[in-house]
């Protein structure tokens, strides 16, 4: 039962950690995400990221949330490791998205 509630607490973090910085890369469309000017320039988009983050870190920190969602508690090094997992997949999608768009030019 702890395994299962540690899975689903990193699965259920990782994607929406995921997901909220995917949006960079949706607006990228010539540089990879991150690095271009164009992917920083909204702040709405910046502030709602910062919010959403803070949002998932309270509900894996704070015990009522947590149980409401039924998550397991996080180590920090727990919430390190949801961070680097989703910065990876984020990469990775960028990266294919830049691949994607790019090939298509070429058409």
């Amino acid at each position: 039962d702890a395994l299962l509630s540690m899975c689903r607490t990193y699965a259920f973090s990782t994607l929406v950690i995921n997901e909220l910085l995917m949006a960079y890369v949706c607006k990228s469309t010539r540089r990879l995400a991150f690095f271009s000017k164009e992917s920083w320039n909204n702040k709405v988009l910046n502030i709602s990221t910062i919010c959403g983050i803070l949002l998932q870190l309270a509900v894996i920190t704070v015990a009522p949330l947590r149980n409401l969602l039924k998550l397991s508690a996080c180590a920090p090094k727990d919430i390190l490791i949801i961070f680097v997992i989703a910065i990876i997949g984020v990469a990775v999608n960028a990266v294919l998205t830049l691949a994607k768009n790019s090939m298509q030019k070429q058409n």
